[in-house]
């Protein structure tokens, strides 16, 4: 049962929201053209929307973890998927910064993506439609949006992106330090930025984990929202508090994920602790696939991870949703969804409005609440990592198939790896409906860019 605010939140609320329609004020400072500004909720529902944490862990494909079919035990994670919602075909693109931006913006790339590492310091986010309608924000763990690459000049920094609170690894261009042992955490939620570097037997993903406790604590009264970008498991493969002797990469990687299991399992007994479960929707999901160093028993047979390649093993990720009380127990929904469909979806579990227009994702608000109808056919992606050796590259595809945009057809179900593209003179009927479908989706998505 969700809680009723008390009066001075409501009214707060609602000042809040006249004076964003009137004026088009902002918590995080002016309106910027062309981005979603929060007006209103919707009638009829209880205007006090759930604390929402959002768990996004680095490098980590559906074979990794036990909910999806994989070897290393997770209970944590498979707690929340025994008793919520877990989504079966749900993708990123195959590199962080791509995906961080398409989740923190709800944006193609083609849109708005300029560099590795970095989000421009105008763009809306998910930081400030949430902030605007009176919600405390708070970031914490991986971010790299500040500017690596060639760029001149300064990205988003987490403040500037609507997160009032926040204690991030990996804010400096030049400096980034450890994310693990003798961690180099910072934090712009005053200025100047704070920056620590904490001492040799000081765990960093434990000093985020806590911070993140802190932040639902200290906003328990009030509706929050958390980003808790997990730095688990991404390379380098460490030790953990739980695993010092691990002394090989295999050993090391997995007990990694059985540590960010641990710090998730956190999370979870926090908030029951707190009394909020059934006030806070709780989402786990991954940025693109493994590490592909990383060798995953799943299903039967041996998946080497696929990070950085646009097969389905470096897109394919984990989306869990866990809820009690607002969500069916232990529903599965196979139909495709993508990491643009988060913020519409949260946009819309918490009653908040966008400017019709501005995203390029579709709720799945529906599906959380036992829903079975898919709501796309097709997922189109426009990557173009600029980094490293990975290259361009513009396809669509559904659960099946995928189709490029130098005319490459390619069955999954038969050919995971994409060796050997299909003959398109040749092909069934129903794959040539699939085919003239992505066609069109190509078509589409190349006349906006």
């Amino acid at each position: 049962m969700m809680v009723q605010p008390v009066l001075p939140l409501r009214l707060l609320l609602f000042v809040s929201a006249i004076l964003i329609g009137l004026f088009g004020l902002s918590a995080c400072g002016a309106d910027q053209e062309g981005v979603p500004t929060v007006s209103e909720r919707s009638n009829g529902q209880d205007p006090r929307s759930p604390n929402i944490i959002l768990i996004l862990a680095d490098d980590l494909g559906i074979e990794a973890i036990s909910p999806y079919g994989g070897t290393r035990s997770t209970p944590n994670i498979a707690r929340m998927a025994e008793n919520g919602v877990q989504f079966g075909n749900f993708f990123a693109t195959p590199l962080c910064t791509p995906s961080r931006t398409r989740l923190l913006t709800g944006k193609h790339n083609y849109r708005n993506y300029e560099a590795f590492g970095y989000l421009g310091p105008r763009e809306r986010t998910l930081g400030h439609s949430f902030t605007e309608m009176g919600y405390a924000t708070g970031y914490f763990g991986k971010w790299q949006l500040a500017g690596i690459g060639a760029l001149e000049g300064t990205g988003a920094m987490p403040h500037t992106a609507g997160f009032q609170q926040n204690l991030i690894w990996h804010l400096e261009r030049e400096e980034r330090g450890s994310r693990y042992w003798k961690p180099r955490l910072a934090s712009t939620s005053a200025a100047p930025p704070n920056i620590t570097v904490h001492g040799e037997d000081v765990f960093g993903p434990d000093v985020l984990n806590q911070a993140v406790l802190d932040f639902i604590e200290q906003h328990k009264e009030k509706p929050f929202f958390a980003l808790y970008s997990l730095v688990l498991p991404h390379d380098p493969f460490v030790t953990t508090p739980k695993t010092p002797y691990a002394d090989n990469d295999a050993s090391k990687f997995d007990g990694m994920v059985d540590y960010m299991d641990h710090l998730v399992g956190n999370i979870l007994s926090h908030v029951d602790s707190l009394n909020l479960a059934e006030q806070t929707l709780i989402i786990f999901v991954g940025d693109n696939g493994t590490d592909y160093k990383v060798v995953s028993e799943f299903g039967g047979r041996t998946v080497k991870g696929g990070k950085g390649q646009t097969i389905r093993t470096g897109m394919q990720v984990p989306f869990i949703a866990y809820w009690p009380g607002s969500i069916p127990k232990g529903h599965h929904y196979q139909h495709l969804v993508e990491l643009l469909d988060i913020y519409p979806t949260l946009l819309e579990v918490s009653n908040i409005s966008a400017a019709e227009g501005t995203l390029d994702g579709v709720s799945v608000y529906d599906a959380l609440l036992g829903g079975k109808h898919p709501v796309r056919d097709a997922i189109y992606m426009h990557y173009d990592p600029r980094w490293s050796r990975w290259e361009e590259r513009k396809f669509a595809f559904d659960e099946r198939y995928k189709l490029d945009d130098e005319g490459n057809f390619y069955d999954h179900l038969t050919d995971p790896l994409e060796q050997n593209a299909l003959d398109v003179t040749g092909l069934g009927d129903d794959a040539k409906r699939v085919y003239e479908r992505l066609s069109t989706v190509l078509a589409n998505q190349h006349a906006h860019q």
